[in-house]
């Protein structure tokens, strides 16, 4: 059961933060470097969410990719 909430947390959070790096696209006309630009730009109001294990999220931007970034536990 833990496991299962775990990953159940771990979606919703890379979900959340995919909509938040969107509005900061849509507000700067860019992708974040980081995902401190997030909280530095004040689009995320809170301290950057971790995944269920209590691990920091994997961001890397891909500009000359079919994705502009990587986002990942």
């Amino acid at each position: 059961y833990l496991e299962s909430a775990r990953k159940s947390s771990t979606k919703t959070q890379l979900q959340n933060l995919r909509q938040i790096i969107m509005l900061y696209k849509n507000d700067t006309g860019r992708y974040p470097e980081t995902l401190s630009d997030l909280k530095k730009s004040g689009i995320l109001k809170k301290d950057l969410p971790k995944d269920g294990w209590d691990h920091s999220f994997v961001y890397h931007p891909t500009p000359d990719a079919k994705n502009p970034y990587e986002l990942f536990s």
